[in-house]
């Protein structure tokens, strides 16, 4: 029963290799060892010493969960729980204790989880827990109605509750089986509840009084090697349906574009300030258009002819951004609750809600939305775009004081034999791509310019050094470019027929 719960954490990818091994190699010893019949473990230093871990752990889980996700850090704590309580197992309430902390270990796992692995363990501990329960339920009658009535009457004689749980009299085929018969009917419901209610961070996580997520990469400012922070970070962001069928891979992987930036200094991007343009709102629909005029109904029908749709249910998050595939024509969203409004805005290319609230004197406020946010965004592939206002580019070549030469004269370099800007951006893909190798261990010498060090010293780094390169290459050789930050891949449910997005995904 142990095994099953720890293998739903192990296989939620939330706990790093080295920290699983460490929890494994604690429990599985602990099988071997009656704390009732050795005599060290009965020893009042061995309860002290695991309390004092036990402790220590949980407050280094607090600072964790300051800085990460509530459910890792839960999810750390309870496998130290475990441990401590298999250790310790003497009587039936460290036994009760251990069940209850091996289903918050279950119910944790589901939160963050969506795969198939999921629910072969949980059929696994929907098995192991009816057997275990129903032993334990068993070993406690014998234990209250006969050692316990048994050992004030002398003549009578004592009941052997462990030769009798080992022998077969009790555990046998025909228990194995009923139990396991009625294990199937508990699983045949839980299962309707797996795939119906979804593995994510809604309804029980959620408030609008919850912290969101720190999720490096969508800030009005990048800093370069920030990004190789969150790679290893596997907490769930947000979950995207789309109407068409899943997307090949890698052929066509989910792209979800949030910002760009446009100024580059010293490693770092920025966003000239521009002023926020509401969008118009008809009908369900706010639409990516000029609010001089409302569209007609001819108009707004050809801007979602041929548009894919794609839902999302996002997680809190330090940014009021909203995501979409290639280029939003339209989006949808709740747009009132009792006590708050809420409304798009459009920032250059970006597009970010925000939140009319009433104030203590009936007024409305203006806040940018950083709660949870269920909405609908209707994109264009780039080719039909052509009804999208265009994208100003005059900013798109600015280029640095004191930008090293270097870097300019290799761009020219690389694309002295190409003529279009596709066909230098190509060019420059592709020498990026051949001379240069990725990494996340990350090696810097102050004494050059970011994206000097990167080309010409280290020759290695990580996505945002590449998309950096080749912006700042492009605009070198008179071709616009911009940063543009979001999330590339996500991992298919497909049961669920819907995406996942990680941390990890940012790009």
């Amino acid at each position: 029963m142990m095994a099953a719960a720890l293998a739903t954490v192990a296989l939620s990818h939330e706990l790093s290799a080295p920290i699983l091994l460490i929890f494994v190699a604690g429990a599985a010893p602990s099988y071997f060892f009656d704390a009732n019949r050795i005599a060290w473990m009965k020893a009042r230093g061995w309860s002290i010493g695991w309390n004092i871990v036990t402790i220590a752990g949980f407050l280094a889980m607090l600072g964790w969960a300051l800085q990460n996700s509530v459910i890792g850090a839960g999810i750390r704590f309870l496998s130290l729980l475990l441990v401590n309580k298999l250790w310790n197992r003497k009587n039936s309430r460290d036994y009760l204790q251990a069940y209850v902390i091996s289903f918050l270990m279950l119910i944790a796992a589901a939160a963050i989880s969506s795969e198939l692995s999921y629910g072969l363990c949980f059929f696994a501990y929907v098995i192991f827990a009816t057997w275990s329960l129903t032993l334990f339920h068993l070993r406690r009658e014998m234990e209250e109605n006969y050692l316990i009535k048994h050992s004030e009457d002398a003549r009578s004689e004592r009941v052997e509750v462990e030769r009798i749980l080992n022998s077969r009299r009790i555990v046998g085929a025909s228990f194995l089986l009923g139990s396991g018969v009625v294990s199937l009917a508990v699983f045949a419901v839980a299962t309707l509840t797996f795939f119906l209610v979804p593995r994510f961070g809604f309804g029980l996580f959620s408030s609008h009084g919850r912290h969101s997520i720190a999720t490096v990469g969508f800030s009005d400012q990048i800093e370069l090697g920030n990004y190789g922070l969150i790679k290893n970070n596997t907490q769930v962001v947000m979950r995207v349906e789309l109407d068409e069928a899943k997307p090949a891979v890698p052929d066509r992987p989910l792209r979800l574009r949030a910002i760009a930036f446009d100024h580059y200094e010293q490693g770092k991007w920025s966003r000239t300030p521009v002023r926020a343009q509401p969008l118009r709102r008809q009908g369900k629909l706010w639409f990516v258009a000029p609010p001089s005029r409302a569209l007609s109904l001819a108009e707004r029908e050809a801007m979602l002819r041929g548009a894919t749709r794609q839902r999302f249910f996002v997680e809190p998050l330090e940014t009021p951004l909203v995501f979409a595939t290639s280029r939003p024509v339209a989006f949808e969203m709740q747009a009132a609750t009792p006590d708050r409004v809420i409304e798009l805005e459009r920032r250059d290319d970006a597009f970010a809600v925000v939140e009319r609230r009433f104030d203590s004197r009936g007024h409305f406020g203006v806040v940018e939305h950083r709660g949870p946010l269920q909405y609908t965004a209707y994109s264009v592939d780039e080719e039909r775009a052509e009804s999208t206002p265009a994208i100003e580019a005059a900013g798109d070549l600015q280029i640095p004081d004191h930008f090293p030469e270097r870097i300019a004269q290799l761009a020219r370099t690389i694309t002295a034999n190409a003529d279009s800007p596709r066909e230098k951006a190509h060019a420059i893909e592709q020498y990026l791509q051949s001379h240069y190798r990725y990494t996340l261990d990350l090696k810097r010498d102050e004494k050059f310019e970011p994206l000097d060090d990167f080309l010409f010293v280290e020759q290695a780094g990580h996505c945002e050094y590449f998309a950096s390169a080749m912006a700042m290459m492009l605009r070198t050789v008179g071709v616009p470019a911009r940063s543009v930050n979001g999330f590339f891949g996500g991992e298919w449910n497909s049961f669920g027929q819907y995406w996942q997005v990680r941390q990890s995904d940012a790009h």
